[in-house]
């Protein structure tokens, strides 16, 4: 049996994905969760994160291989053994005019949990409805748990994220509490290559592995 999937998707690009999942993988594996973080962007972002990071980051408790097939779901059970969690970072540009790319599909179909980064702004908004059809088109075959997590929040404008947030929820879509939405801050744009949890995202994944928790044997 394969561990519990936390998928990171957007068909919007700039969303802080890898960021996120990245985060995410750390906080999991800090947690006591030998975690395998899955670079599923052919750009290999999360991949050279960890690269930059070098002998700091935790191999041990949280290794990451790149695999950018669409055959990932076949695939998954053989790279994934061993592992308590694994958290997958996907690419968003579709290729060939597709709404949703081949690969952020993929890992959709395998996902226990699928992760939305967005930040509270039309322009990043915008793409939702795309990732929406494809959700939905999953949704149809079975249940899958999902929430839009707000990033990238000016403190001075964090009136208009809670507007967004409402506005969100009054269309009943998944939207994590703005308690753990994550600020916009120097540290956060100049995490790339740290391998550690940083203090904006600890609540975010606090929440995200919580929701994990309650139906896997994942450690929050």
């Amino acid at each position: 049996m394969s561990p519990p999937v936390i998928v990171v998707g957007n068909v919007k690009g700039g969303t802080a994905k890898t960021t996120t999942a990245v985060q995410l993988a750390l906080h999991a594996g800090g947690a006591g969760n030998r975690t395998l973080l899955i670079d599923a962007d052919p750009g290999r972002s999360a991949e050279s994160w960890v690269t930059r990071a070098g002998a700091d980051w935790p191999h041990a408790m949280v290794p990451v291989i790149s695999y950018h097939a669409p055959d990932l779901p076949r695939r998954l059970a053989g790279l994934a053994e061993g592992y308590d969690l694994v958290v997958i970072d996907t690419p968003h540009d579709p290729a060939g005019g597709a709404r949703v790319g081949a690969m952020l599909v993929a890992a959709i179909a395998v996902a226990d949990l699928l992760i939305v980064p967005s930040a509270p702004a039309g322009a990043d908004l915008d793409r939702l409805e795309d990732l929406l059809a494809a959700i939905a088109a999953e949704e149809s075959r079975r249940d899958l748990a999902w929430a839009i997590a707000l990033v990238r929040v000016d403190g001075r404008r964090r009136g208009l994220a809670e507007w967004i947030a409402a506005g969100l929820d009054e269309r009943q879509l998944p939207v994590l509490d703005i308690a753990v939405a994550v600020p916009e801050r120097a540290a956060v744009e100049d995490a790339f290559g740290s391998p550690a949890v940083l203090v904006e995202y600890e609540p975010l994944a606090g929440a995200v592995l919580a929701m994990l928790a309650e139906t896997t044997g994942v450690r929050a």
